[in-house]
């Protein structure tokens, strides 16, 4: 390597165990500015120190170092939409180094952020991912540890009763247009307690309507086969397509209607 020898790579052998970390720095810095190496080499250092608490495999220490270098070119050329492509050795030595200019759109921000966040992953977490990408199996487990993860990124959705207050705002944001599922994400509150607010306020979608509309009138056929014209609640049940249990609760509310108007 060329150029001069950088203070922390000098005084490696003072970081005990993480020592390796500071070769891995100095390797691949060597190309940034040398008013820069120095800060970046120590940056590089103290991420690799927390990312190494969850990952110790030293292939992905590189990895995650040499992201970080592009991360410093990405930010240094920004403002020119430009981006510095290296290509490393096995012992990530930089062996050649090429120009590209890239539009907007490129997404090498987008890429660069996901690396950042891959970094602070779970190691296991980090495994079923390269499981998915080689289009491996995911074991049961697997399965059930990636979506308790998954869980644990989601927003916690408010809890405890409705206040007046979100109970006015769901009102409004439906007579804005809004659907229920709309309302839902904009609230943060469960499908069901939306729809209990705009039952309460009268203000049930056409859908819900509908739906009331014809059990009303399937509990209407229900009373007139069992109380005009004399049939078994099996026979109601085959007939108008109902639970036997759903028959025997109309025939029940019929009867006590029957009874209060005695």
């Amino acid at each position: 390597m060329e150029g001069k020898v950088s203070y922390l790579y000098e005084h490696r052998e003072q970081l005990g165990e993480n020592k390796r970390l500071a070769e891995i720095a100095y390797s691949v810095t060597f190309s940034i500015p040398p008013d820069d190496r120095d800060d970046v080499e120590q940056k590089i250092v103290v991420d690799l120190i927390e990312v190494k608490k969850k990952v110790t495999t030293e292939r992905y220490l590189w990895k995650a170092a040499r992201h970080m270098v592009a991360r410093y070119w990405e930010h240094y050329y920004r403002e020119k939409e430009k981006s510095l492509h290296f290509r490393e050795s096995n012992r990530g030595e930089v062996t050649e180094v090429d120009w590209q200019y890239l539009s907007a759109s490129d997404g090498t921000d987008a890429r660069l952020d996901a690396v950042a966040i891959l970094s602070t992953l779970p190691p296991r977490l980090i495994e079923i991912g390269l499981k998915k990408l080689n289009g491996e199996p995911l074991t049961n487990a697997d399965r059930l540890y990636r979506h308790k993860q998954r869980n644990k990124l989601k927003p916690n959705r408010p809890t405890g009763r409705i206040c007046e207050d979100e109970k006015q705002k769901i009102v409004e944001l439906n007579r804005k247009g809004l659907n229920n599922e709309e309302i839902t994400r904009a609230t943060g509150r469960s499908a069901l307690s939306v729809r209990n607010v705009l039952k309460e306020a009268g203000l049930n979608s056409p859908y819900q309507s509908q739906i009331e509309g014809v059990r009303q009138e399937k509990e209407e056929l229900v009373r007139q086969a069992y109380f005009v014209e004399r049939k078994s609640i099996i026979q109601i049940a085959i007939e108008t397509h109902t639970w036997r249990k759903t028959v025997r609760q109309v025939v029940k509310a019929g009867k006590k209607e029957m009874v209060a108007t005695v």
